[in-house]
């Protein structure tokens, strides 16, 4: 699963592709005028209002935590 994240419009999206998804998205100009985001960019500003045309790509997958009971128990002597 590939997750694109971009700003367009002061507007933050997080969108979900598969492999073959998103490769049609880019070469069908879904992305406009876009270009992936290098490294340095993203460690040079993490506020995606300062992105520009910039989008980022992740390569993931959907976690979802779970709880867990924990008991604690005290022994005096």
């Amino acid at each position: 699963m590939y997750f694109v994240i971009q700003n367009r419009w002061g507007d933050t999206t997080v969108q979900p592709f598969t492999k073959a998804m998103l490769l049609k998205a880019l070469l069908d100009e879904d992305f406009g005028d876009v270009k992936a985001m290098d490294q340095k960019v993203f460690d040079d500003e993490e506020d995606t209002n300062y992105w520009g045309d910039n989008i980022l790509i992740i390569k993931g997958e959907l976690v979802q935590p779970r709880p867990v009971e924990v008991v604690k128990e005290f022994e005096i002597d």
